[in-house]
């Protein structure tokens, strides 16, 4: 790190005019070690803000460019030259014998060799001179990522793939066990995860937390991703922790846009979470609405129940989750079903009034049949998407009402 401005101002004004007086002392009396370990430190501020032209001064005039130099945040020459990314004078290091360096690892926030610092700080050009010159690609840095993992997550696409082309491992383990296609999946670049798609990258890997590259994906809407690792042959099935699927991932995210794409893929819509749980139960208790409708449009039952019964209206019922409940009605959801010891939901609302004035108007709202087979005028409201293939003439048809028992 550089001294603060009214440091440096303070030196100078300290010394005034012995500057030069202590340069032309250093010129006259060092010896030869002297004169080249005193030049390093101008050599490595030179590096770092890719001032070619006084690299090679200093060089020329003796400065010791060779390894073994630690200077500011513990950094080496060449550490300094990543950072100032200036591939000539990274070059004009290596040559000197800083190259020795190559894998030394600093001890600031990177942590890193300096190829993680030129990935890291996005300097393309000094990253490839390094790669070139023999750096370790798949060397870790203090956190366990290597320099693709840096460099997807620092969203740097064209060095990820240099870095493939130079040998990087397209399965290695980082922080938290993410592999660089977790990374990739979590930032939404579908071209990145495609090239590690092609060098062999394991597309179902779990990380730490249990998550696929396709629920983070999902996670962050990231639809395109998730197309791409549909394509190079994902599990759209694939469970994480706590048996969740994809589709669990997306509702409790209450994102919708890849619900299609996963179950056209193959993802089973009523699949089972812990306890039972479908993706429509597990919207219904996260009040998740706009999953919940693409659900429902896609065939998802909105009677599916847990293990101890509860129906996806209860799960909403329960929260406190009104507009859930509403659209749960409004798409056949049935008020009267019950669970296991035999509550239905307005039953359990009594018992816990905690949220009982919201959903009550729901469930009070629901339509009565008119006919045996339970057909009749859905509720209704306007704005409300309604089920295809109902009647009622115009756009689309009605809802499936709820039916009383």
């Amino acid at each position: 790190m550089p001294a603060p401005r009214e440091d440096a101002e303070d030196r100078a004004k300290t010394l005034g005019d012995a500057a030069g007086i202590i340069f032309k002392l250093m010129c006259d009396r060092a010896t030869s070690e002297q004169w080249a370990e005193w030049l390093r430190a101008p050599l490595e501020h030179a590096a770092g803000t890719a001032n070619q032209d006084l690299v090679e001064k200093l060089l020329k005039a003796g400065a010791d460019g060779s390894a073994g130099w630690r200077g500011c945040d513990d950094k080496t020459l060449l550490h300094a030259a990543a950072e100032g990314g200036n591939e000539e004078v990274v070059t004009a290091l290596v040559r000197a014998g800083a190259g020795e360096d190559m894998e030394a690892k600093v001890l600031g926030i990177v942590g890193g060799t300096p190829l993680h610092v030129a990935v890291a700080t996005g300097k393309d050009a000094a990253a490839r001179v390094l790669m070139l010159a023999g750096a370790d690609v798949n060397a870790a840095d203090r956190n366990g990522d290597t320099p693709l993992h840096l460099a997807i997550g620092k969203d740097h696409a064209r060095l990820a793939k240099d870095l493939l082309l130079g040998g990087a491992n397209p399965k290695a383990r980082g922080f938290a066990r993410d592999c660089p296609i977790h990374v990739a999946a979590r930032v939404g670049r579908h071209d990145v995860v495609h090239a590690l798609a092609h060098k062999g990258a394991d597309l179902d890997a779990l990380d730490d937390e249990g998550m696929t590259p396709i629920s983070l994906a999902v996670e962050g809407d990231h639809v395109s991703t998730v197309k791409v690792l549909l394509a190079a042959g994902a599990d759209a099935k694939r469970q994480t922790d706590l048996s969740k699927t994809a589709l669990h991932v997306a509702v409790k995210c209450n994102k919708s846009g890849a619900i299609p794409a996963l179950i056209e893929a193959g993802a089973d819509i009523e699949a089972r979470m812990s306890l039972g749980r479908s993706p429509l139960w597990y919207a219904a208790w996260k009040g998740s609405c706009a999953a919940m409708l693409v659900l429902l449009q896609l065939g998802a039952d909105a009677n599916s129940h847990d293990e101890i019964g509860w129906t996806c209206l209860h799960a909403a019922s329960q929260k406190g989750h009104a507009d859930a409940a509403d659209l749960l009605l409004r798409w056949g959801a049935d008020e009267m079903a019950v669970d296991n010891e035999g509550v239905t939901t307005p039953s359990a609302l009594i018992g816990d009034p905690r949220h009982g004035s919201r959903v009550h108007g729901a469930t009070d709202r629901a339509p009565e049949p008119t006919c045996q087979d339970g057909a009749g005028e859905g509720r209704g409201r306007v704005g409300w998407p309604t089920r295809p293939g109902g009647g009622g003439g115009g756009g689309g048809g009605e809802p499936r009402r709820a039916r009383r028992r």
